[in-house]
């Protein structure tokens, strides 16, 4: 298949979709913008439910090998839960980040739980990257889902750039940003991370599609 009809669409969209959030952020009023893209705000509400619809696609998604697809529902439902930070519910704070093994405060036991818990999923992300990468050597990365999947996966890790990207700049350059520029990047970065789910449920039902 040519991918490149798809591409125009896909990154036309997509600037539409950004340029509407970053008009919206350097435009409204400023407790609206502020609330959109808040840890209750509606992007990350959708973003948890796009990973749990992701999830549930996944279980009935009869083209995946069963044990990829348990993996990949399983990976869908705790990035949902992440969004919702239900990875701070078991310990208080969160156990995926260094501090929380560095803490005085955080009992031993919590810890080795946490770690247990961390290589678990480490592993799963493993698996689901070798199922990728053998897929790719199989098939390439120009059909349809694969290019959709890979392209959701490019912008997922453009919004982890932008979410250090503040911090990073006084970290490393004494530069602090301004206010509306970290507002802009912060809108853009809980767009393109809404994406992430997003692109992974049109590769999944393009699959389902192709596989009829």
């Amino acid at each position: 298949m040519n991918p490149f009809p798809l591409l125009r669409i896909t990154f036309f969209l997509l600037a539409v979709y950004l340029g509407m959030a970053a008009y919206a952020a350097l435009n409204g009023p400023a407790e609206v913008v502020h609330y959109l893209y808040s840890e209750q705000g509606p992007y990350e509400t959708f973003s948890a439910w796009l990973w749990f619809l992701l999830a549930a696609l996944t279980l009935l998604s009869t083209p995946l090998h069963m044990r990829t697809r348990l993996a990949a529902a399983f990976a869908a439902l705790l990035m949902g839960a992440r969004e919702l930070d239900l990875h701070k519910a078991l310990f208080g704070t969160s156990f995926i980040k260094v501090p929380f093994y560095k803490s005085a405060s955080i009992p031993l036991q919590d810890k080795l739980l946490g770690g247990l818990l961390l290589l678990g999923i480490i592993a799963l992300l493993v698996y689901l990257v070798r199922a990728l990468l053998t897929h790719l050597r199989r098939r390439g990365p120009g059909d349809a889902p694969t290019l959709l999947l890979l392209i959701g996966l490019v912008l997922g890790m453009a919004s982890k750039v932008l979410d250090r990207f503040s911090s990073q700049m006084h970290e490393l350059f004494s530069i602090d940003v301004s206010a509306t520029t970290r507002l802009l990047v912060v809108s853009l970065e809980e767009s393109l991370e809404m994406t992430l789910p997003l692109f992974f449920i049109l590769a999944l039902l393009t699959l389902r599609r192709r596989g009829r």
